[in-house]
């Protein structure tokens, strides 16, 4: 696919909003940024969508805490299964196994949705290291 996209200096954001209805959150989005809508990412409709959370998704060994917020390894007990399940999805080289859920990005699948319905076809997505090490 080929695009003839120039920015031209439009506005953009980092997609986190407040919002519960990610209809209501593209809607702002397409709104307020006409030339590169951002995808919401909205952490008040679960915790799932949350920045550090969100990317976590299918990671093995993984334990999410209490707060929603905080992820950790849990080597508790063995992982080797885990791990090589893990390892041998990845040599699947299958990226549909690796892909975000619906009930971790409502507003990706929303944003999705819209930009299907318009003649919109790029947005700004934001992501990071699915398990911030808090190292510098």
């Amino acid at each position: 696919m080929t695009t003839n996209f120039q920015g031209n200096f439009s506005a953009t954001a980092i997609g986190s909003l407040p919002h519960t209805d990610a209809e209501v959150a593209c809607e702002i989005m397409f709104k307020s940024l006409p030339d590169i809508p951002c995808w919401p990412q909205l952490p008040k409709i679960s915790t799932k969508e949350e920045m550090c959370i969100q990317y976590t998704e299918g990671l093995p060994c993984l334990k999410i805490h209490a707060d929603g917020k905080t992820v950790s390894i849990d080597v508790s007990s063995d992982t080797s299964g885990a791990l090589a399940g893990f390892y041998e999805d990845y040599l699947k080289n299958d990226p549909d196994l690796f892909q975000i859920s619906p009930a971790c990005s409502a507003g990706f699948y929303a944003m999705i949705d819209r930009l299907n319905k318009s003649p919109q076809k790029s947005f700004r997505a934001s992501s990071r290291d699915p398990v911030p090490t808090g190292a510098p």
